[in-house]
């Protein structure tokens, strides 16, 4: 039942420390996750099959996530979470 609780909360089956709420989690995982973004600056993903990757806010290509590339873009794209793979 823990472990059932934890996958929920902690959205273990897609284990990216990246993309992994923090909403309702204790200030412990919070600050882990401030620290995770924060490492995130500097981090280039490795493509792949491309499910684990999203397409606009992950840093894949260039500098910076594509959301930060093409802003005016991103605002009105619908699929914001979708992964490269998706797209």
């Amino acid at each position: 039942m823990w472990r059932q609780l934890l996958d929920f909360k902690y959205s273990t089956s897609e284990p990216n420390i990246f993309h992994t709420s923090n909403r309702g989690a204790s200030n412990f995982v919070k600050g882990v996750m401030w620290a995770a973004n924060a490492a995130k600056m500097g981090f280039m993903w490795k493509i792949g099959n491309g499910q684990k990757v999203k397409f606009w806010e992950d840093n894949w290509l260039g500098t910076s996530s594509l959301a930060i590339q093409f802003w005016k873009l991103y605002e009105i794209v619908n699929e914001k979470s979708h992964t490269v793979s998706e797209v």
